[in-house]
C-alpha cells in the first residue's frame, strides 16, 4: 500500500495530537498532584497547671480546626505543667502564658500562614508559638486570665424592664468566657451597696470582673458604653443604647 504526502502528514497531525493530549493530562495530573500536597506540621502542646487550668481554652481544638480547613498531616506531642520537659520548652521559646502550642514543619505555606496572624502566633526559633488562647494561665503572675465574672442588677418591680440575661448573650457573641454570673436586686443590701459604690443610675446594670480587659476588641467597644473603675471592674453605663426598656433610679 503507498502512502501519499498527504497521508503522512495526517498521520503525523494525529500523532503530535495524541502527544500533545498526553502531555497536558500528564501536567495536570502532576499539578493537581502539587496542588493537593498536604501540609507537614508537628505539634507541641504544653498544658496548664490542672488545678488552676479547668476552664482554659482546649488547645487541641485549634488542631482540629487546622486539619478541617486544610489538608495536613501532623504528628502531635502533649506535655503536662509539671512535667520537666515543659519548662524547657517554656524557657526555649518564651512562653508566657498556658496552654500554649509549639508549631514546626511547613509553618510558612501560604495554605497557613493566615492561620498564624490570626491566633496572634509568634515565630520563635523556627517555630510558631500560639500561646493567647483565653482563657489562658498566666505563668508570671499565676493567674488566669479571660475568665470573667458577671453581676447583674436588676429592680424586680421593673415589668417592662428588658431580661437582665440578655447581657450574658451579647457577652458570649464578643468571645467572652463567663466564669461566675450573680443577680442582684436594687432592693437587696448587696444591690443597694453596689448602686452606691458605682453611682448607678440605670436598671438592668452589668458589672464586669477585671479579667474582661483580657479582650482588647470588646475593651474598644465597651468605651462607648460604660467606664472602667478604678478597681477595675467595667460598669455599663448607657443601658439605653442596650435596650430602651430601662428603669431610671
Amino acid at each position: 500500500m503507498k502512502y501519499t504526502k498527504t497521508h503522512l502528514l495526517y498521520v503525523l497531525i494525529g500523532v503530535l495530537a495524541l502527544l500533545y493530549a498526553s502531555n497536558i493530562y500528564v501536567t495536570k495530573k502532576l499539578t493537581s498532584a502539587l496542588v493537593e500536597l498536604p501540609v507537614k506540621l508537628s505539634f507541641v502542646i504544653i498544658q496548664g497547671p490542672e488545678d488552676a487550668c479547668k476552664n482554659c481554652f482546649d488547645a487541641k481544638s485549634i488542631i482540629q480546626s487546622l486539619e478541617s480547613s486544610q489538608k495536613t498531616t501532623y504528628k502531635t506531642k502533649t506535655f503536662s505543667y509539671d512535667d520537666p520537659i515543659s519548662l524547657q520548652y517554656i524557657e526555649k521559646y518564651r512562653i508566657e502564658n498556658l496552654p500554649a502550642i509549639i508549631v514546626a514543619g511547613d509553618i510558612s505555606n501560604e495554605k497557613i500562614t493566615g492561620a498564624w496572624t490570626s491566633m496572634s502566633g509568634k515565630e520563635v526559633n523556627k517555630s510558631v508559638v500560639v500561646e493567647n488562647l483565653l482563657p489562658y494561665y498566666d505563668i508570671e503572675s499565676a493567674s488566669i486570665k479571660g475568665a470573667i465574672d458577671v453581676i447583674l442588677i436588676k429592680d424586680a418591680t421593673c415589668t417592662d424592664c428588658f431580661d437582665e440575661n440578655m447581657y450574658l448573650n451579647i457577652l458570649k457573641n464578643f468571645g467572652l468566657i463567663i466564669n461566675d454570673t450573680i443577680t442582684h436586686d436594687v432592693s437587696s443590701p448587696e444591690g443597694k451597696t453596689l448602686v452606691e459604690k458605682y453611682t448607678i443610675t440605670k436598671v438592668p446594670m452589668l458589672i464586669l470582673s477585671p479579667g474582661t480587659q483580657a479582650y482588647p476588641n470588646f475593651i474598644n467597644a465597651w468605651s462607648e458604653v460604660g467606664t472602667i473603675e478604678e478597681d477595675g471592674n467595667l460598669v455599663l453605663r448607657d443601658v439605653q443604647k442596650i435596650n430602651p426598656q430601662f428603669k431610671e433610679l
